[in-house]
């Protein structure tokens, strides 16, 4: 039997099309399901109890602007002083904005998209790919934060945003602190999501594609703390380098040619709701990083999201391989990090796998939501132990 926040009422304009939906039931549901709290066994049974037949349950997340459907009775009511607001209203905001409910995404962007690299031969053809996929979206700003002089300069031609660094970690040897990063970025720049994904990540319209619809009916992200994360397809880019890797088409088709990996994420999307300057000061490129960030959102209460069914995400794997961040130096500094915290939450919960959203696309080809149990194989004690 299903839940009965999964009960969601609504009713269809007959002109537009839309669907209104009813969603008293559904916060509540979820301040109940995403603060489970004890160990992942406890995690296990609240959903194998709340789900029982029904182990994946689409979420009809409404469009909060509704006011321009107020009853008859209110319209009629307050039009005399409507119609002066009305006229100031039209004399300041976007004509499309207002008529198609669309959102200018030039004036603040969807998403500012960085990262951070320093210059290396072995990788110039894969950052030149890179600046030119992140580029592919007039919604989506990307930039670079890096003290390497070649990359600001390769970066600012190519019309990307550049910015320094202010947290670095030499017990790591080197490498940004992530929650400084985006801290970094909230302070002076506007966006409605920021995304740090590795530098070595290239993309299909499934990014745009998913946070747009994210932004439109996933009404959450307007007021609580959101983490979208999500696996990736490695591709041998030395192999394949003589393909196109020119358009967002390009890259959704060479993920054909790569391997979906499993508990592994190379891009963390969030709001400005999302208190990176409370989360665990863990450093890029080094192990670690995703399942301390994961884990630490998941124990917090926070929308977690898995975007690897609506979000292609290919890793042009040269000659260092897959695992090259366990070959660098500074290799255990992430775990010392959280030891030094007395890190207290289960790591293996940390992975994709363990989020209890997930986007993906129906029949229709359409993006939607549905909340899922965490895979009792990969976010479990018994799989930890195994490997």
């Amino acid at each position: 039997m299903k839940s009965e926040a999964m009960k969601i009422l609504y009713y269809e304009d007959k002109e537009s099309g839309h669907k209104h939906y009813k969603d008293d039931t559904i916060e509540d549901h979820y301040d109940h399901a995403d603060n489970v709290s004890g160990n992942n066994k406890d995690i296990e049974n609240h959903y194998e109890n709340h789900f029982e037949n029904d182990d994946s349950a689409i979420l009809n997340i409404p469009n909060l602007n509704q006011s321009h459907h107020e009853s008859a009775p209110n319209s009629m009511k307050n039009a005399s002083s409507n119609r002066a607001a009305s006229k100031s209203k039209f004399s300041h905001m976007n004509l499309k904005e207002q008529i198609m409910n669309e959102t200018d995404f030039k004036r603040k962007p969807l998403m500012i998209l960085f990262s951070s690299w320093v210059f290396s031969k072995e990788k110039m053809l894969v950052h030149a790919v890179l600046r030119r996929n992140w580029k592919s979206w007039a919604s989506i700003k990307p930039a670079v934060l890096t003290r390497d002089h070649i990359v600001r300069n390769d970066c600012r031609r190519q019309g990307w945003m550049v910015r320094g660094l202010s947290d670095v970690d030499r017990a790591c040897y080197g490498p940004p602190v992530l929650s400084s990063m985006f801290t970094d970025l909230f302070k002076n720049n506007d966006a409605y999501f920021y995304g740090y994904s590795n530098a070595d990540i290239v993309y299909g319209d499934g990014l745009e594609e998913t946070l747009k619809f994210i932004f439109y009916h996933f009404s959450p992200w307007k007021t609580k703390p959101i983490l979208i994360v999500g696996r990736r397809y490695n591709v041998n880019f030395v192999k394949y380098k003589n393909e196109s890797w020119r358009t967002p088409a390009d890259i959704a088709r060479m993920a054909k040619y790569g391997q979906l990996v499993i508990r592994s994420t190379d891009y963390f999307f969030t709001n400005k709701h999302f208190p990176w300057g409370k989360a665990p000061g863990v450093s890029i490129g080094r192990p670690y990083v995703v399942r301390a960030i994961i884990a630490w959102a998941l124990r917090s209460g926070f929308h977690v999201i898995d975007a690897t069914r609506t979000i292609e995400s290919v890793h042009m794997t040269t000659q260092d391989g897959v695992y090259a961040s366990w070959h660098t130096k500074g290799v255990t500094c992430n775990q010392r990090i959280l030891a030094a915290l007395k890190w207290s939450i289960p790591t293996y919960i940390g992975h994709c796998e363990c989020a209890r959203m997930e986007t993906f696309r129906d029949e229709e080809g359409s993006i939607q939501i549905r909340r899922r149990p965490p895979s009792k194989k990969i976010c479990s004690r018994t799989y930890k132990n195994s490997k």
